[in-house]
């Protein structure tokens, strides 16, 4: 989502009212359990594997640590930021699905069951997109 025209076709569909989860409607089963991809063990990052090009954008991460309240609210205000600064946003999500996909954002889940693991898995998506800021989420929504 490196063109201005995708940012401005999401703050275009940004809907009035909230959607539903079509996974909550169908299965009846809630959220499903984050964080157990590996099992056992402990998270342990991949060492760099190749050296990746030089950025022709920058790139920033929103750090999502609990679900957001008003989705809408923050696509609105990513996608402003993504056109204004001509910035790749990267959601960096510690609670799975955080909702933000629906609008058509990266999103990278973190892995991992206790906070090291959890750190160890931020780095490394924060060093494979060569994010230059993280913000969090609940920063980004008090903005006005």
């Amino acid at each position: 989502m490196s063109d201005p025209q995708t940012y401005l076709d999401v703050l275009a569909r940004l809907p009035a009212a909230s959607p539903a989860d079509l996974d909550d409607l169908l299965s009846g089963s809630g959220t499903p359990t984050q964080g157990q991809v590996l099992p056992g063990g402990r998270f342990i990052p991949s060492p760099v594997l190749w050296e990746a090009e030089a950025p022709r954008v920058s790139r920033i991460g929103l750090r999502v640590t609990r679900p957001p309240a008003d989705l809408r609210r923050i696509a609105a205000r990513l996608a402003a930021i993504a056109l204004e600064r001509a910035v790749y946003p990267v959601v960096i999500s510690h609670v799975g699905v955080c909702g933000l996909q629906q609008y058509g954002f990266r999103v990278e889940q973190v892995a991992g069951t206790d906070p090291e693991d959890r750190r160890c898995s931020e780095e490394q998506i924060r060093r494979l997109w060569n994010l230059a800021i993280i913000v969090d989420a609940q920063e980004l929504a008090g903005f006005g």
